[in-house]
């Protein structure tokens, strides 16, 4: 039986408790929540921003195959081979192509930071992508997707592509990132490195540190470890979830 929308958010959840305030963390007005999660660099960061991207797509993508490796996972959070035609639709077809020719370019003669860069939305691309949030390709396509959802009348708040805190939460999230990650894997392969795909285990925080647990619950846009009483309701679990309603 394929994994409900209920069931794929409780898989989650618990794995990518920082994901949303991980991208919150990288925009310009985000100095004070960097400072307590010092590992993430800013979006205008020329250097890092782009590969840092990739990396995190990579680790999250390689725990999903873990979590999900025993259970049946809906189609749509299968990782895309071409872009689906319903974001082609929702975007247009020329500048699908557009994009499309440029990872190709990237790929075969840009770094993994231009690339990460690129469909990111950073300045790792182009100083010019972190004029406005969340800019990129990527962050396109989850517009797009929400857009087709609320068409369809199968999108929730809940797990809203818009929305980074539970965009995670959404099937669609992962065949995009399972397609983001295997664009990365052919920059691998192209320039003679190793592309670790492989399923591994959570461990930890997926690489956020947070120097000061207090403040963080102070200053995190997505509460996912604010206590119970003040959470928002789609960070409780399942039973905690059933015992509110």
């Amino acid at each position: 039986m394929k994994l409900t929308p209920m069931e794929l958010c409780d898989l989650v959840k618990k794995a990518f408790p920082y994901e949303g305030d991980w991208h919150y963390a990288q925009l310009a007005e985000s100095a004070e929540l960097r400072q307590i999660m010092p590992n993430i660099v800013p979006a205008d960061d020329v250097r890092k921003s782009g590969k840092q991207f990739l990396l995190h797509k990579r680790e999250m993508v390689k725990v999903f195959k873990f979590l999900s490796s025993n259970r049946v996972v809906p189609d749509e959070a299968k990782p895309w081979k071409t872009v689906p035609l319903f974001v082609v639709q929702e975007l247009g077809a020329d500048y699908l192509h557009s994009v499309e020719a440029e990872i190709e370019r990237l790929i075969r003669d840009g770094t993994e930071n231009q690339l990460g860069g690129f469909l990111a939305g950073t300045a790792a691309y182009a100083p010019a992508y972190v004029q406005k949030q969340f800019a990129g390709c990527y962050a396109r396509m989850h517009r797009a997707i929400t857009a087709w959802e609320k068409r369809h009348n199968t999108h929730t708040e809940d797990s809203n592509m818009d929305d980074p805190c539970v965009a995670h939460f959404n099937a669609h999230f992962w065949g995009l990132s399972g397609w983001i990650d295997n664009l990365y894997a052919a920059w691998q392969q192209r320039h003679n490195l190793l592309a670790d795909q492989s399923p591994v285990p959570p461990t930890g925080i997926l690489g956020v540190r947070v120097a000061n647990r207090a403040k963080f619950e102070e200053l995190s846009v997505c509460g996912s470890f604010l206590p119970l009483a003040k959470r928002p309701k789609v960070w409780l679990s399942l039973e905690e979830w059933r015992a509110e309603a």
